[in-house]
């Protein structure tokens, strides 16, 4: 299997890491709250990376799985404080889950920056039913009561995509950030471009996600955790190539014993060593994904 990414491909990375190096500078970083809502309507607007791989029919840029990787892994190099994972995520289950009336009414805020979407999954026991933590009933309409968290950018978040449990099974469930019943504490984060909140309901009203499945639902985990892992080696590798991260050599203490300068090289070879290792488990997964965008493309 061949690895590496095309020609377009590669460029699309590189003016990415362009326009990040200009738009999100360290001093952004460092001083933005984990969310920096003029950057965040760029992003959406003139990069639509929300919606790389979310089919044309529904405002989505139309391409697969591994160009939104190479996105999460360029913001992951620039720590970009975007909720551009939260919202994705919250994206991919609506695609997967929801039906041709949901995806057409739901995407649409959400690829265009108006609004900011959250996945409400901290665990996997979060979307089995024997350990769910939020439960669905229906009272003239379908209202959640549990707790979710620590939930990704909930704090900025309009709309949740909530699981929640009914009769044995687990489905997803769209709230609104400010609706009756909905309360959003908001959470430490030892990563300040990541702010986490808990998310809880009391009988809060809610919509459920009518087109999905149990397997529908672990495919939106799987396609949230090849991002992430894209995002976390692209952290790793600028860490390793010493950007914005410098680590001198005897500040490396394994077993509390001072590493020689050689020492250092050749543990730092090693952790590259375990990157390309990682970023070739990613391009695999990524290609897995690929073939499974078929099945919520539009009939014809």
């Amino acid at each position: 299997m061949d690895f590496r990414y095309s020609t377009e491909q590669d460029d699309f990375r590189a003016s990415l890491n362009g326009f990040l190096r200009d738009a999100a500078p360290p001093a952004m970083v460092r001083d933005a709250a984990g969310h920096d809502p003029q950057l965040w309507k760029r992003v959406c607007n003139e990069l639509e990376l929300p919606g790389l791989h979310v089919p044309l029919d529904y405002g989505g840029a139309g391409g697969t799985l591994a160009e939104s990787a190479i996105a999460f892994s360029e913001l992951g190099r620039a720590l970009t404080p975007v909720p551009l994972a939260a919202t994705t995520f919250a994206i991919e289950a609506v695609c997967r889950t929801g039906d041709e009336e949901q995806r057409r009414r739901l995407l649409k805020g959400m690829l265009c920056g108006d609004q900011v979407g959250a996945l409400a999954v901290a665990s996997p026991g979060d979307t089995d039913p024997a350990t769910a933590r939020v439960r669905a009933e229906w009272r003239g309409g379908t209202i959640l009561t549990g707790v979710c968290g620590p939930v990704l950018h909930g704090s900025v978040a309009d709309l949740f995509i909530v699981p929640a449990v009914a009769d044995g099974v687990v489905a997803l469930h769209v709230v609104a950030a400010d609706a009756p019943g909905v309360t959003i504490v908001n959470l430490p984060s030892f990563d300040v471009t990541r702010p986490v909140a808990r998310l809880e309901l009391a009988q809060a009203p809610s919509e459920a996600l009518s087109a999905g499945s149990p397997e529908d639902i672990e495919r939106v985990m799987d396609v949230a955790r090849v991002l992430l892992a894209a995002e976390m080696l692209g952290g790793a590798e600028v860490c390793l190539a010493g950007g914005r991260i410098r680590l001198h050599p005897k500040t490396i203490r394994p077993s509390h014993r001072l590493l020689s300068g050689g020492e250092a090289r050749l543990c730092r070879n090693a952790d590259r060593d375990r990157c390309d290792a990682h970023r070739r488990d990613v391009r695999r997964d990524e290609r897995r994904g690929r073939r499974g965008t078929a099945d919520r493309r539009p009939p014809g």
